[in-house]
């Protein structure tokens, strides 16, 4: 089974904030609400945002999650199903930046640094970096979650068959696990990493899952600082584009 694409209400959202999340859930929703019809009515503007507490140029700072998170722009899947969030993560990584005074060009990559001068590091002694986690955002419990050894990069799907299926890894597998329990169901290498969004969709009843492998952008960003860090990491994940398509088999 399938879940069809749904253009959601305030009035959808309110109902599912109220399920999941109670009363909070609800005053959640109104104010929500009640930002989107002030700023489309034009009663709000944008406020620049004003840092009154930068560091020095020249001066290098180090933080943990690094800049890849943490929870980065590959998106997390909800299941009506088991009313769990499914969140592509990484952790374990850490970073650094070099401020550097750079004029902003509309238009154009601005990171207030170098991109060259972006540190990725490990922290010592950890044996994973991506994870596949399972949330209850009805409790704030983390219900499972399945760990890999390099970076988790890709957006994960949920489907109406109690399955969850993610790519993401520098080994240019597509796996496929139970939404309940997490258990690995399944995986395929394909011919690079999959980076891009899988879907479902049914044809006569048969359900088909769809995704394009292609490494790249962030995914291919930490693998270069990975590479050079000289902790047995190789940048040889190939480049891709391409479409796969699997038939789900029924129980």
């Amino acid at each position: 089974m399938c879940y069809e694409a749904m253009a959601f209400t305030f009035e959808d959202m309110e109902r599912f904030a109220a399920e999941a999340w109670g009363e909070l859930g609800t005053r959640t929703a109104d104010r929500w609400r009640e930002f989107n019809v002030r700023f489309f009515a034009g009663a709000l503007s944008p406020v620049p945002l004003v840092l009154t507490n930068t560091l020095p140029f020249g001066k290098r700072i180090a933080f943990c999650p690094s800049l890849w998170g943490g929870k980065d722009w590959p998106s997390a899947a909800y299941s009506p199903k088991t009313r769990l969030v499914y969140v592509p993560a990484q952790n374990n990584f850490c970073g650094g930046f070099l401020g550097v005074k750079e004029p902003l060009e509309p238009g154009k990559l601005w990171l207030g640094t170098k991109e060259e001068d972006i540190l990725l590091t490990t922290r010592p002694g950890s044996d994973h970096f991506g994870e596949l986690q399972a949330w209850d955002p009805a409790t704030g419990k983390k219900a499972w979650q399945h760990n890999f050894r390099w970076q988790l990069m890709a957006t994960v799907l949920a489907t109406g068959g109690d399955l969850v299926f993610v790519g993401g890894t520098n080994d240019r597998m597509f796996r496929a696990f139970d939404a309940k329990t997490g258990d690995l169901l399944w995986e395929q290498k394909t011919n690079s990493g999959v980076t891009g969004a899988p879907v479902a969709y049914e044809v006569d009843g048969t359900e088909y899952i769809a995704v394009q492998s292609g490494w790249g952008v962030d995914a291919q960003r930490i693998q270069d600082k990975l590479a050079k860090a000289n902790i047995g990491v190789d940048d040889n994940v190939p480049q891709g584009g391409v479409v796969w398509v699997f038939k789900v088999k029924q129980p």
